[in-house]
């Protein structure tokens, strides 16, 4: 025990009691108590885990330097042309890039002549580094032309090379976050016009087959049973090749519904477009190449409460009890007419 702790434990020897001046024994007691106290703190103090050293309170520049940084932003947009959005920006030659980073005495890099940043590289390559280099050469040059408000005071070329390549990561970042931004959207407006092209011909499709069977006087039954099915009963068809030349497109069966269903509407789409009557439909859908997938849709919900005869007896067995009170098919059957099997569309 150390010289201080001993005279931490010392006593007011005019300490009371109860009101009653403490004896030597209570003094000895006294001393032992606040001995013990001293000793647990000084073991808390060593088992503690120390605390994490306190932030450093961010140094407030000055008006001169932020004077300066305003100046340095102002030079390096001009000169690299920073206009419109990041993905904008006027990028330099990939190959000349490389070539450079790879042998700067024998590459070509950047100059006065060709100030164009290497936005794709991120960090601070050769290039980015000379084109710092010649930044800060222009900017001294307009300092001494006086063409900047600035003083140049203590700042030295090496201390404006780093102001910029602050900046300039600055900007790569920016830069990069707009190509993320940029993938995202594509990708994102891409799956909305998919999204859309899929429904038009779903209700292409639905149109057609509703205009075939009302032009050949098809029951009101029938016609009504085609409105029940809707879009989520027509089969889907995904398209291959590019958007607005020859392309071709799967039919993907719907395993929930019924063969003798299927059949139905093949056998609709198959009616021609002059009826009994001699009328002609001209509504017709444009000509496609269509193939049927081995493939299904099984993301595509099922319709609720279509006559059970519609529904495929197989899919309809192993849905389960809880499936079956959501689907809700109705007990009576709806009446098909037989037709000739076909997978022609």
């Amino acid at each position: 025990m150390t010289d201080s702790d001993m005279a931490n434990m010392e006593v007011d020897p005019e300490s009371r009691v109860n009101g009653t001046p403490l004896t030597t024994d209570s003094e000895e007691l006294v001393n032992l108590v606040m001995a013990l106290r001293l000793e647990v703190q000084r073991l808390k103090a060593e088992t503690d885990v120390p605390s994490k050293s306190p932030r450093k309170a961010s140094r407030h520049h000055s008006e001169a330097e932020n004077r300066l940084q305003d100046e340095l932003r102002k030079h390096t947009k001009e000169c690299l042309k920073l206009e419109g959005s990041p993905q904008q920006w006027n990028r330099a030659n990939s190959a000349r890039v490389e070539n450079f980073n790879q042998n700067p005495v024998q590459g070509d890099g950047p100059s006065d002549n060709y100030l164009l940043m290497d936005w794709d590289n991120p960090g601070q390559t050769r290039w980015t580094k000379e084109v710092a280099s010649v930044l800060a050469r222009s900017f001294f040059a307009k300092i001494a032309a006086r063409e900047v408000p600035i003083v140049l005071g203590t700042l030295t070329r090496q201390q404006c090379e780093r102001a910029l390549l602050t900046h300039i990561a600055y900007l790569k970042g920016k830069y990069a976050k707009s190509s993320i931004d940029e993938e995202e959207d594509k990708s994102a407006n891409e799956a909305r016009l998919k999204k859309a092209r899929r429904y038009s011909r779903l209700k292409q499709l639905l149109d057609r087959r509703l205009a075939l069977a009302e032009h050949h006087g098809y029951p009101d039954g029938a016609i009504k049973l085609i409105k029940d099915l809707g879009l989520q009963g027509m089969s889907s068809e995904e398209s291959e090749g590019e958007v607005g030349g020859s392309r071709t497109y799967e039919i993907k069966r719907l395993p929930w519904r019924a063969d003798v269903l299927s059949e139905w509407l093949h056998h609709i789409d198959r009616l021609s477009a002059v009826n009994l009557h001699q009328c002609v439909l001209y509504r017709r859908s444009y000509a496609r190449n269509r193939r049927l997938s081995l493939m299904s849709s099984e993301s595509r919900l099922p319709v609720v409460g279509l006559p059970h005869n519609l529904y495929d007896p197989t899919w309809l067995k192993h849905l389960g009890n809880s499936g079956r009170l959501r689907l809700r098919p109705q007990p009576q059957e709806f009446p098909l007419p037989n037709v000739a099997t076909s997978s022609a569309r």
